[in-house]
This record gives C-alpha cells, sequence and structure tokens, in this order.
C-alpha cells in the first residue's frame, strides 16, 4: 500500500538584507562620510589678516594662493571701523602647518587693476584673490597684509636697490636689468616721490648683486638716444627688445670697483642714458660755466668734454645768450 503524496508547501524565509533598493543611499551616505572626515582632517590653521585695502573677495570662493597653487580659501570679510582697512579670515590647508611664522606675508592680487601688471591680467575673471609668503614658525594671532608683493620672492636670492629718476620713460612691473648682454634682475615695484621723480625698486639677483658697488651707474636702456658729438650725430639704443619692452642697464667704472659692495636698499640715480651715466661727474666734479663768442648750435645736453682726447666731462645745458 502506498503512502499518499501531499502538495508541498513553500516555506518563506526573510532575508536579513533591507534590500537593494537601499544600496544606493548606503554608498551615498558612506561616500559623504568619507568626504566629511578627510575634509576634516585637511583642514589647517585659521588665520586673521588685516588688510590695508579693500577688495572684493567672496568667503567660501576666493582663494588663498602660493606661487599659483591654491592652499586655501577666504572663511569670512569684515570692514574695520575705519572704512580703510578689512579683516579677512583665511581657512588653510594642513600642509601650512609650521609655515605661518611672523614674517609670513600676504596681499591681494587684483584689487587695484593696473596694464603693468600681468597678474592683474588673469584677475579680470577669476577676481581678486589672496596671495601669501610662508615663513617657517607657529601661526600668529594675526598678521598685517602688504599692499604690493614682496620684493625677495620665496627662495629667491639676490639684492634689492632703489633709483631715482625724473620721469619712467618705459619703465614698470618686470622691466629687465641688463648687466653687458645678461639680464641679471628686474624692476619688482616703484612709486611717485612728490611731484617730480619716481623711487623704483630694482632686484639684481644673486651673484651679480655683488657686481654693484656705491659707485655703480644705472641708466635707461629702452630709449633711442641721438647725441651730437665731435664726429658728428650719433644714435644709440641698447637692443631692439629693449625699445619694445623697456630695460635698465648698469656698469661700475674701473676706479670704483675697489670700493665696497652696495648694501641692500642703496640709493641710485638713474641715468637717461648711457652717455650721461658714464659721463657724470663723480663726487670730486666741479662744474664750469663757459661762454663762446661764435655759434655753439652744435653743443647740446650731454655733449662730451674732452681734453687731449680722454672724455673728462659732459655738457649739461646749453643755450643762447643773445645782447641787442
Amino acid at each position: 500500500m502506498s503512502t499518499p503524496e501531499y502538495p508541498r508547501q513553500a516555506i518563506e524565509q526573510r532575508s536579513h538584507w533591507p534590500g537593494w533598493i537601499w544600496a544606493v543611499p548606503i554608498t551615498a551616505l558612506a561616500i559623504v562620510t568619507w568626504l566629511g572626515i578627510r575634509s576634516w582632517t585637511s583642514r589647517g590653521p585659521e588665520v586673521r589678516v588685516i588688510f590695508p585695502t579693500i577688495a572684493d573677495l567672496k568667503p567660501g570662493d576666493t582663494p588663498v594662493k602660493f606661487q599659483d597653487l591654491a592652499v586655501g580659501t577666504v572663511k569670512s570679510v569684515k570692514l574695520e571701523k575705519d572704512f580703510r582697512h578689512m579683516q579677512v579670515e583665511l581657512q588653510l590647508q594642513s600642509t601650512m602647518e609650521g609655515h605661518l611664522g611672523q614674517d609670513t606675508k600676504f596681499w591681494i592680487v587684483g584689487a587695484n587693476f593696473t596694464f603693468t601688471k600681468l597678474s592683474d591680467f588673469n584677475t579680470i575673471v577669476s577676481g581678486p584673490y589672496v596671495a601669501m609668503q610662508p615663513s617657517p614658525g607657529p601661526v600668529q594671532d594675526r598678521y598685517i597684509g602688504i599692499s604690493e608683493p614682496p620684493v625677495l620672492k620665496y627662495g629667491e636670492q639676490g639684492t634689492p636697490f632703489i633709483l631715482y629718476s625724473e620721469t619712467l620713460s618705459g619703465i614698470q612691473h618686470g622691466t629687465p636689468i641688463f648687466y653687458l648682454d645678461e639680464t641679471v634682475g628686474e624692476v619688482r615695484s616703484y612709486r611717485m616721490t612728490g611731484l617730480h621723480g619716481f623711487e623704483i625698486t630694482a632686484l639684481i639677483k644673486a651673484p651679480f648683486d655683488k657686481l654693484v658697488h656705491t659707485g655703480t651707474r644705472f641708466w635707461n636702456a629702452s630709449a633711442i638716444h641721438l647725441s651730437n658729438g665731435p664726429n658728428g650725430p650719433k644714435l644709440e639704443f641698447h637692443s631692439v627688445p629693449a625699445l619694445v619692452e623697456g630695460a635698465i642697464a648698469f656698469e661700475t667704472p674701473s676706479d670704483s670697483t675697489e670700493g665696497s659692495t652696495a648694501q641692500p636698499y642703496h640709493k641710485f640715480h638713474l641715468y637717461d642714458d648711457q652717455d650721461a651715466a658714464e659721463n657724470a661727474p663723480t663726487s670730486n666734479g666741479v662744474s664750469y660755466r663757459a661762454v663762446f663768442a661764435g655759434a655753439a648750435n652744435s653743443l647740446g645736453k650731454n655733449a662730451p668734454v674732452e681734453l687731449m682726447g680722454s672724455v673728462i666731462g659732459s655738457v649739461s645745458d646749453a643755450n643762447s645768450n643773445t645782447r641787442l
């Protein structure tokens, strides 16, 4: 006798996994958590900077850069009570830890647009940003921002000097400085001094800065100089690039090489051209006034004064004096 077969009954087993529909939000939550932890661990110090100028800095958007590399962002901006300064809080990356000593510099690039700075053109679309130059040491309570970039860039070696001139005559930010035919430095900044001249900050890079002595003479090499000497008219210029971009050149007279090397920010006069620099009187020079009975139309400013074939000076001014 056979055993009767009964219909099989399915047994339902509940899965402990909530279902594939939950995989997407759980994965998204894990990614957000990981990004949050990563952001928190990569956050560096917060610093407070007082800037002497007002600029359109946007919290959370305006970057802080070191040599064109973003190292932080602007966290907050607040106008000072004098309405001329602003207080800016910066959130820096953790890599800047230990590089925020008291000599750290902060400045704003693109706050005041000028056609002579290439960096300002880059901010036309992106807007101004905060630049910094780190210095070893712990973070400070606050920093005082500067209006112009430091003369010496990070890791750069050289010596800054001051040149005085009545006019700029093509001199601008970044104008190259030549010794013979070698580029040895550049103009880092300039400013007006009163109403009758300019103060130019020039950096001569190492080791060429040792060529600058107290008797060194600088001149504007960007101009075309037409002189009227004993051999007739003479046209001089340093080079074609100097005519287009502007340039400064210098040399040290042989009798000045035995003097001491010029110290940082030593002041020099910037002569109009090479002839004026070479024929300029020394500190022991003597000025004379000569009156000629005949016509002296061929004499002009900077015309050489010779003694037995050697140039011993130059004409500083020449004019006619006719008595009726």
